[in-house]
């Protein structure tokens, strides 16, 4: 076979693979399954068609389908946007301690978790080290809270800073709230 027949192989498998995919798309528009105009549980309203396609559009527009459980790595490859995480956070707060030596930092995340204010709706992940850890010279560990879209989280946070320990020295504290970063 010569470099035409090898073009002509080329372009032919091409053709293929676009008709291919375009009579799929055209089949698989058929069979999208119908978004319910609301969500319920009793009388209280879970979610509704606006929020669910807002929802989608953000969930598209970020490319948020190219990272971890939806490839089945659970977070080995990237954020963890399984359905759980999606539909069920409603505010994520990642929460930084900084400061110029280890031990401090980590101390101080370890006592502001201890003391988190009990709620079933409400689950406080870590101390953890933050991925880079070191920072111009200080020491970085984090708090994320999840929690149900119901849950009022701004009442939460204050009660439990407010009966938390201060900042002293060069201990920082830094509140983020839906950060775009976990780094």
């Amino acid at each position: 076979m010569g470099i035409k027949g090898l073009r002509n192989s080329a372009v032919a498998s091409f053709l293929l693979g676009m008709a291919i995919l375009l009579a799929g798309g055209y089949f698989a528009k058929e069979q999208v399954p119908p978004i319910p105009e609301r969500v319920a549980a009793g009388d209280e309203t879970l979610t509704d068609r606006a929020a669910i396609l807002h929802g989608q559009d953000v969930y598209q527009r970020y490319g948020l389908m190219d990272h971890g459980s939806v490839w089945g790595h659970g977070t080995l490859r990237g954020m963890d946007f399984s359905a759980y995480t999606l539909h069920c956070t409603a505010w994520l707060v990642t929460q930084y301690h900084a400061a110029g030596d280890r031990p401090t930092a980590e101390g101080f995340a370890r006592k502001l978790a201890a003391i988190a204010p009990i709620d079933q709706r409400i689950q406080v992940l870590g101390p953890a080290e933050a991925p880079l850890a070191v920072i111009k010279g200080r020491y970085r560990f984090r708090l994320l809270v999840k929690s149900l879209r119901n849950v009022d989280l701004s009442e939460y946070l204050r009660e439990w800073l407010a009966a938390g320990p201060k900042t002293k020295g060069n201990l920082k504290l830094e509140i983020d709230v839906d950060p775009q970063s976990f780094l």
